[in-house]
């Protein structure tokens, strides 16, 4: 099987973060001073596959991590809605107690008018019968003021 011997020709993924870019140059610059030493192949090739378990287990790590700091952005999404809910409810309260005083406060006034008007009529009813009365009355001593002259 035939590779590439040129590390500037190599087929490597691409790397759109360059987190890798440090591994693949000193890898290349490692491996050109192994100068065919098979006891520097044998560590270059064991020092691979550390890297590829460490990957492995630090890749399930951080799995786990971020399913937890997921489940506790969740839990506090919830705790704030909930307590968002608790605050619109407290609210919702205060204002419907509010709107039943102005509505206790509007039947006073309504009250309060309706006994007015009421009071208003008594009296535009007995001031015109007096006012009947004070003409009647005027009208008799005219009469009799004037059967007198």
């Amino acid at each position: 099987m035939s590779f590439e011997t040129n590390a500037n020709k190599l087929p490597w993924m691409q790397d759109p973060y360059g987190f890798v870019s440090n591994l693949r140059r000193e890898g290349c610059r490692s491996i050109g001073r192994m100068q065919g030493d098979a006891l520097k192949m044998e560590v270059l090739m064991d020092t691979l596959r550390v890297l590829a378990k460490y990957a492995a287990a630090k890749m399930t790590e951080q799995l786990v991590v971020n399913e937890k700091i997921r489940l506790r952005r969740i839990a506090a999404t919830k705790l704030i809605t909930s307590r968002n809910i608790a605050d619109a409810n407290a609210i919702e309260n205060q204002l419907q107690e509010q709107l039943a005083a102005v509505q206790e406060r509007l039947t006073s006034i309504q009250a309060r008018k309706a006994q007015t008007e009421a009071e208003a009529t008594v009296i535009a009813a007995g001031g015109s019968s007096r006012a009947q009365t004070v003409q009647e009355k005027q009208q008799t001593e005219d009469g009799i003021g004037g059967a007198q002259s």
